[in-house]
This record gives C-alpha cells, sequence and structure tokens, in this order.
C-alpha cells in the first residue's frame, strides 16, 4: 500500500542555520505545558466545504473521481493476519513479579467495541458506540481511544465519514465530530485535544489534476470545539526538504500515523525537540519529523534503519523509542536535519534496499544516529510481527509494551528482552484475529468506581 521510498540528496543544517532556528522558537515557545496554541492559531479554522478545493463531485472526471474514492474510504481493515487456534489461552504468559500491573484497555476490529481488561485478562468492562456519519461497515470500529479517570473515553473513526467522539462510561455520547480524524490523538492537562484531521484536496502544486490527502494536526477544546490547525503540508514547503513533498500512494502523500505533544520533560537529546513542538511519523516516506507550531516548519526529519514506522516517541533520555513494521538490518540512517559535528557517529549505509524482517522495537538516539537497543522477538516465540498499524509505550517500570496490532496480541518485555506478559484478543472475525490497534496500560491505581456494579454482585 505503500509506494518505494523515494532517494532524497542527504542534506543537513549548518550549524548557523539550526542555531538560529532554535534561538526564534525559542523567544516564542510557550510557557506552560508546551501549548503552541498560545503563541500562533495555525491555520484558520474553515467549514468543510472551504476545506476541500475539489468538493463538488458533479465537476470530476472518472478517474478523479476513483482517486477520491480511494482516498476517501483509506483506513485500516478490521481483520487481522492469523488465524485462529482453537482453545488458545488468551493470556499466554504472566509473571507477576516482573511485569508492571494496571488494567489495559484497546480496541477491535470485530466491533465498534472498546474493552478494559485485568492482568489476567477478564473484562472489566466495555464501551460501545458508532460515530453516526462513518459510512463503510467495515470501518465501523476504533481506530484510537483515549480513557479518562472517570471512564469518559475519546474514539476516532477512519474511512469515510470518520472523525471523533466522546462518550461517557456507560457508552452515551458526550459530543461527536465528523472531521476525518485519524490515527492519534494526545489530550492536554487542561483537556484540550491535539489529534491528526485531513481533507481531500486537489493541490496543483502537487498534482495538477488528482487529489491528495492533506494532513493537519488539529487541536480542539474538551468540549471538541476547534480551536487551531496547522498544515504539515505547507510545513515542509520552503525547508530543506520540500522535495520530499510528491504525488505518490495514490495521493496519500505521507501517511502520517503519529502525534505527540512534546512536553519539555526529556534532558539531552537532539536541539530540535523543544516544548511545545509535535513529533510527527511518515509512514510512507520511513521519516520521522518534528514540527514547530510556532514557525509553521519541520525543523527536523530524518530516515533511518526503519520502514513503515509507527509510534514514536520521545524518551526522558532524549532518545525516541518506535515501533519498526518492517524490520531490517540492512539500510542504514539516511543523516538529515543535524549539523555536520553532531553525524559522525552515524550508522553507515550500504545503500541498499530495505529487505521486509519480522517487526522491530527500536530505541533510537537521534544525536549520534544510532540504535541503542532493539528487540525483534525470542527464540521460540510466535514472530514478532505487524505489517500495519502496530505501537509501543515505555511502562514506568522501564518495561515496553508492544501491539503487534494485525496479530491481535499485546506482549509486555523486559530491558532484557523477556515476555513477562502476552494476551491475545479473544474475537474472531471469520477465523481470523481482528486487528486490534493499540494496547494501553494504565497504573494500579488507576480509578475504577465508576464501573457499573453487575447485577447479582
Amino acid at each position: 500500500m505503500c509506494a518505494r521510498q523515494r532517494q532524497v540528496r542527504r542534506r543537513t543544517l549548518s550549524p548557523l542555520l539550526l542555531l538560529t532556528l532554535c534561538v526564534l522558537a525559542a523567544a516564542c515557545s510557550p510557557d506552560s505545558e508546551g501549548d503552541p496554541a498560545q503563541h500562533h492559531a495555525g491555520d484558520q479554522p474553515k467549514a468543510p466545504s472551504d476545506l476541500a478545493a475539489f468538493d463538488d463531485e458533479t465537476t470530476r472526471d472518472p478517474s478523479q473521481q476513483q482517486a477520491w474514492d480511494e482516498l476517501e474510504a483509506l483506513g485500516y481493515l478490521a481483520v487481522g493476519d492469523d488465524e485462529i487456534i482453537p482453545g488458545d489461552a488468551l493470556v499466554r504468559i504472566y509473571d507477576p513479579a516482573h511485569a508492571y500491573h494496571g488494567p489495559t484497555h484497546f480496541t477491535s476490529g470485530h466491533a465498534p467495541k472498546a474493552f478494559l481488561i485485568g492482568m489476567d485478562g477478564r473484562i472489566l468492562h466495555e464501551w460501545e458506540y458508532v460515530l453516526p456519519t462513518v459510512v463503510d461497515p467495515k470501518r465501523r470500529f476504533w481506530r484510537r481511544m483515549h480513557l479518562f479517570e472517570n471512564g469518559d473515553a475519546l474514539a476516532i473513526f477512519e474511512g469515510r465519514g470518520g472523525g471523533i467522539a466522546k462518550i461517557d462510561a456507560r457508552s452515551n455520547e458526550i459530543w461527536a465530530l465528523s472531521n476525518n480524524a485519524h490515527h492519534d490523538l494526545q489530550v492536554m492537562n487542561d483537556g484540550s485535544i491535539y489529534l491528526l484531521t485531513r481533507t481531500i484536496e486537489i493541490d496543483p502544486k502537487v498534482h495538477r489534476r488528482l487529489p491528495i490527502h492533506h494532513d493537519r494536526v488539529t487541536k480542539l477544546s474538551a468540549g471538541g470545539e476547534v480551536l487551531a490547525q496547522w498544515s504539515i503540508l505547507d510545513a515542509l514547503r520552503d525547508t530543506i526538504w520540500e522535495s520530499e513533498i510528491s504525488y505518490r500512494n495514490r495521493g496519500d502523500l505521507f501517511h502520517v500515523n503519529t502525534l505527540e505533544v512534546l512536553d519539555g520533560s526529556h534532558t539531552g537529546g537532539h536541539p530540535a525537540f523543544q516544548q511545545g513542538r509535535f513529533l510527527l511519523s511518515f509512514r510512507v516516506t520511513n521519516a520521522l519529523a518534528v514540527m514547530d507550531p510556532v514557525l509553521g516548519k519541520i525543523v527536523w526529519y530524518e530516515k533511518g534503519p526503519w520502514k513503515s514506522q509507527h509510534q514514536p516517541s520521545l524518551l526522558a533520555n532524549g532518545n525516541i523509542l518506535l515501533f519498526n513494521n518492517y524490520g531490517s538490518q540492512k539500510q542504514g540512517v539516511q543523516k538529515q536535519g543535524l549539523p555536520k559535528e553532531r553525524s559522525r557517529g552515524a550508522a553507515k549505509s550500504d545503500g541498499g534496499a530495505f529487505e521486509r524482517g519480522p517487526s522491530e522495537i527500536l530505541e533510537y538516539d537521534p544525536v549520534a544516529q544510532e540504535v541503542v537497543w532493539r528487540y525483534a522477538g525470542t527464540t521460540g516465540e510466535k514472530k514478532f510481527y505487524s505489517g500495519a498499524a502496530g505501537s509501543v509505550a515505555r511502562l514506568p517500570n522501564g518495561n515496553l509494551l508492544a501491539s503487534l496490532s494485525f496479530q491481535g496480541r499485546a506482549v509486555e518485555i523486559t530491558r532484557a528482552g523477556r515476555i513477562v506478559w502476552e494476551y491475545r484478543a479473544p474475537f474472531e472475525i471469520e477465523g481470523k484475529v481482528p486487528n486490534t490497534p493499540e494496547y494501553v496500560r494504565h497504573p494500579a491505581d488507576f480509578p475504577l468506581d465508576w464501573i457499573p456494579a453487575k447485577r447479582g454482585e
């Protein structure tokens, strides 16, 4: 589904230019919680009819309509890759002495539901809701979920008519917005919500007649009101990475799949990772990027030993943790976005193409430009692989929780590479496991008093 990676010239920011950008951004950087909307509104929110540059379907020729329909229907499949094994245990491994204890929530492609489970796999609570505007019955499952401490939940629905909704613990709708939300969101301490959205447009600078996905970062209030938007496409323009803008992948130019608002809590690391900036993942171009919403520009863009990656996150030590869908030892870092003196320790590249191997978890040092830790499964373990989606998060005790979405399972791994908890979702679609996009672990003291008591208890 992804186009082959384009070869681009290796370019770096000069030390003087990097210093200038950092000084300008620091002068405008937010004082609290990294809220860029306090200083820069980004794109002004517009009505949906104004956002689409080619919205009238009566004026489209057949090839344009076909391209439009394909983009509008884009989304992950509900069904996973693996066959169901009868009698297979739900919790395959559980080491209480080394696992991080707490409830885990996840969503599943078999139904428009989300689930909260205990360490033993027992379902503690479930939600069921469908965004009314979703058209495709195969896209009626929750792509992403955020769980609040009172049992309220945010749900992202992808595909035609997709968007975001907030529901309460009893699955009653609080508010809903059909805004083409996709992949990822982050809730801030003040209740505001940052999420990825996109529109289908004709951009003559990209292609004179075929539509593209125009990706944006959108900020919502706690009540779902659009407060600000930032164009990711425009953020690449007039930068040294502008050549990455090219018509590819049937108009899904980048397939941005991750958004993290940096909170400034890390120590050391790359100077581009300042509070309030956005860490992004571009699946189609196999790149990570940092966007400064104050400047409205991409200030760091890097390709490395990963392909079709998901869920990069900035660790406290300044390194980046990510899920590398198509693991490979063959291609090294393409040195971009660093002064020359910072690129001396970069991994060497033999210039060869990626070989699709098992998926990997990588910890990557963006200053030295090298992988400092990786995990790609253990001997005797079921193949560690998810060709699409997939996720990884560092837990407070140092363990990692990996979501192998298209195997319908989650594994908790120690730093030594030992599995201490493994779970498989107990659902199926036509004899196969469902796509379970992401498993999220909560602390042991996460409030659960909002869960309605079951009859007879």
